[in-house]
């Protein structure tokens, strides 16, 4: 497995998972702790798919290899009717530029703007960047170009796997910028008007080994950790989140 698969691939094959708590205020391993139903054929096919993410009722992946060899393709199914119909194909107006790994939504209800933000790598790139990106639009029309975040969330290193919360006001990733306690760790973030404040190490859940691919839902952090296995493999895990 290659060093990228191993940071934002930790769950290959599509599944439908039922979570139980694994600890409020330590990470502790989930083996054992959640039961995965393979959602068949019409998700899943001989080659990579990958969860990118929620928007609105649909879940979001990515089909490597579905169609053409060389292509990654967009689906999206709605969550009542995962492993009941066949998935849609989507064309986001930004992935033939992005090699998109992620993405988290988020509305502003007063004024019916949309914030996008999703990780990922210029395709034309010398090397890889990783950084986290921002699109928007308004009224369902089109959505700006990407743009960067700037420090202090973006940096020289890895970050990937943004999750903004429900209300807008903060921002979960994974790096591995220094200071951190392993590989990738999950950090947070909080925004004041257009500023977001410097990221803080979630120390209660990072471990020597990786943590990635967070979820934010109310008060509760899922998200994917390597610790108890060396970083050969990624069980789920959920946390108690306050600040």
């Amino acid at each position: 497995m290659s060093a990228r698969r191993k940071i934002f691939a930790p769950i290959v094959a599509i599944a439908a998972l039922a979570l139980v708590s694994c600890g409020t205020t330590t990470q502790r391993k989930c083996a054992g702790a959640h039961s995965a139903n393979n959602l068949g054929g019409a998700i899943n096919s001989n080659f990579d798919e990958l969860i990118l993410g929620k928007m609105y009722d649909n879940l979001l992946f990515v089909s490597k290899n579905r169609k053409k060899k060389s292509e990654k393709l967009y689906f999206r199914i709605p969550f009542d009717e995962i492993s009941k119909t066949d998935p849609k194909e989507i064309v986001f107006p930004f992935a033939k530029d992005y090699d998109v790994t992620s993405l988290s939504l988020y509305r502003n209800e007063k004024t019916g703007v949309e914030e996008l933000y999703f990780g990922g790598s210029l395709k034309k790139g010398r090397r890889p960047d990783y950084n986290i990106y921002k699109t928007t639009r308004a009224n369902n029309g089109k959505w700006s170009a990407p743009v960067a975040l700037k420090a202090p969330i973006n940096t020289r290193y890895v970050e990937a796997d943004p999750s903004i919360s429900s209300d807008g006001r903060k921002l979960f990733f994974a790096s591995n910028r220094p200071g951190g306690k392993g590989g990738l760790d999950i950090y947070y973030s909080e925004r004041a008007g257009e500023k977001w404040s410097k990221p803080k190490n979630l120390s209660q859940i990072n471990s020597s080994g990786n943590e990635v691919s967070p979820y934010f839902a109310d008060t509760v952090l899922y998200f994917a950790s390597s610790s108890n296995s060396k970083g050969r493999s990624y069980d789920l895990a959920e946390f108690k989140f306050s600040t």
